[in-house]
């Protein structure tokens, strides 16, 4: 019996004992190793090499950003320890601080501050010398008088004295302006920097075991909100028979309240923060599609018109923009698969909510050429570069700079969504091919013929490459299509064109050498009751923007 209570109390003291254990504490402030950055969202990884003690320890990975989810939170380590626990809580006990370029902004301001209140004081002490010398005018006694020596030294010394006052105070003055306008500058920026809001901080908190002392790296990571990504492009072309320049960047911003700071950086477009449940699949159906033509193939017109392109993107987007944090997103396609694009060198990228440039690749790419237009709405001719392969290049859907023999001729868009095997890129107006489209009057006329009118249309096209390569042209206009019985359309003359019956559509591509012309003819008629209407011209009136006054 004795023996028995003797083994009860030893348990009992092994188990409190074990209870009554404390694990080490350990605060660590890692430095960020590197971020991999989403669309929208960032996963950040602190990677770094310690001692473990043996037995139990709390690790505190301090002074993280207050914007983590504490659902993304992985920890590794490449040594046999056990990670009993990994939680996250913000950090409320330490000081609150400011953020770095706050509390540099606010240090200029106080410099400017005590400026300005230095020259005040001196303005106003000027000021009162000025006066209690304009009191003080009178020269001499009411009884005695002054010699003119005397007098002649008295007003020196007021003329002198007044001017350098006055001289000194304008100075002044200019300088309080200059400091009154930097003040206004520097409290702009803090307003932007939401500067009545200190910063926060977070904490990771890691309870491990070890069996024994031994020495290993650690890995953290988790995802950060308030941070991304937009493609952003440069495209150059020399000249038509030259490859194209494709200088791919990106903006980068962090609003994670942590800067990166020299840190190695992945562009991404996976969705990190998905759930997760593995994704679960619908039927994939089949069917015939309206049309073979790819986007270009249906509306070359707008594929071709640059401007109008890069609005249309911008007004698609604007639709469908969110606004989160202090940063505004906005819906891009990607490929159906990720795409990790990892930068070259290391950035620092402040956490400012302010996009910075990063590079992502450069590329000479092999393209052809071809030109394109549309006489009917605009005389002007497009010239599109046409690249295949581009699937390779791990392209983002975005705005791009375009420029042609080192001039910038405006911004475009680059699709990746719904296209062939080749991509289309809009390099602007080429005012070295010439098109005109003139009415021949002589064969144009209307005349009633029974119960009918019939309207008779000519046009003539001419051509022309100034440039000194040959080049690969196309042409679109349209004729009438009926949508009424009694409305008849006669397609004439097409001088070969490709013509598309249900569309009303005439597409002419052909070549050009140097310095050569082509001219080509089209002729239609449009039959109808004589005692009705139909609209047979293009109308012209057009509705513009203009500024109210």
């Amino acid at each position: 019996m004795k023996l028995i209570c003797i083994q009860i109390l030893l348990i009992l003291s092994a188990v409190i004992s074990a209870h009554g254990q404390k694990e080490t504490v350990k605060e660590l402030q890692p430095a960020i190793t590197s971020v991999v950055i989403y669309t929208e969202g960032a996963e950040v990884s602190h990677q770094f090499e310690m001692m473990y003690s043996q037995g139990r320890s709390l690790l505190k990975i301090q002074n993280l950003s207050p914007r983590i989810d504490p659902r993304s939170l992985r920890v590794n380590s490449d040594v046999g320890i056990s990670i009993l626990s990994v939680t996250h809580k913000i950090d409320y006990l330490t000081e609150q601080r400011e953020k770095p370029r706050i509390k540099q902004v606010k240090d200029s301001l106080k410099n400017v501050s005590s400026t300005i209140t230095l020259l005040q004081n001196e303005m106003d002490a000027l000021k009162i010398q000025r006066d209690l010398l304009l009191k003080n005018q009178n020269v001499g006694g009411t009884e005695t008088g002054t010699s003119v020596i005397e007098l002649q030294k008295t007003a020196d010394f007021f003329q002198s004295r007044i001017f350098e006052i006055n001289k000194r105070t304008s100075k002044i003055q200019l300088d309080l302006d200059d400091l009154i306008k930097m003040s206004a500058k520097l409290n702009s920026e803090l307003y932007e920097l939401n500067a009545g809001q200190n910063y926060s901080r977070s904490e990771v908190l890691i309870l491990i075991d070890a069996e024994k002392p031994i020495k290993g790296k650690i890995d953290i990571r988790y995802y950060v909100a308030d941070a991304g990504w937009a493609p952003f492009y440069e495209i150059r072309a020399e000249d038509i028979d030259k490859p194209l320049n494709l200088h791919y960047r990106a903006k980068v911003f962090n609003n994670t309240d942590i800067d990166w700071t020299n840190v190695p950086m992945t562009l991404s477009t996976a969705e990190a923060n998905k759930s997760v449940n593995y994704p679960t699949l619908s039927p994939w159906r089949l069917n015939f599609t309206s049309s073979t033509y790819s986007i270009a193939d249906r509306n070359p017109y707008q594929t071709a018109n640059l401007n109008e392109n890069y609005i249309a993107q911008q007004q698609q987007n604007s639709k469908f923009a969110q606004k989160k944090g202090d940063v505004t997103f906005v819906p891009i396609s990607v490929s159906e698969l990720s795409i990790e694009l990892p930068l070259a060198t290391t950035y620092t990228i402040p956490s400012d909510a302010k996009p910075y440039i990063v590079e992502v690749g450069e590329y000479q790419i092999p393209a052809t050429y071809k030109h394109i237009c549309v006489p009917k709405a605009e005389k002007s001719v497009y010239l599109m570069a046409q690249i295949v392969n581009w699937e390779d290049l791990n392209l983002v859907e975005g705005e791009a700079n375009v420029y042609f023999a080192e001039t910038y001729v405006g911004k475009s868009y680059i699709y990746t969504r719904e296209v062939s095997d080749t991509l289309n890129l809009s390099l602007g107006k080429d005012n070295k091919v010439l098109v005109t489209r003139t009415k021949v009057k002589d064969f144009t006329s209307k005349q009633l013929i029974g119960g009918k009118t019939k309207e008779t249309f000519r046009y003539q096209y001419e051509v022309k490459n100034n440039r000194k390569a040959p080049i690969s042209i196309e042409i679109i206009d349209q004729v009438p299509v009926s949508e009424n019985s009694e409305i008849e359309v006669f397609v004439e003359e097409i001088s070969h064109a490709d013509y598309f019956v249900l569309t009303g559509m005439l597409h002419w591509k052909f070549e050009l050498a140097p310095e050569q012309k082509q001219a080509y003819d089209m002729q239609y008629s449009v039959k109808y009751p004589k005692a009705k209407q139909v609209q047979t011209k293009t109308p012209t009136m057009r509705t513009l923007n203009a500024p109210a006054f």
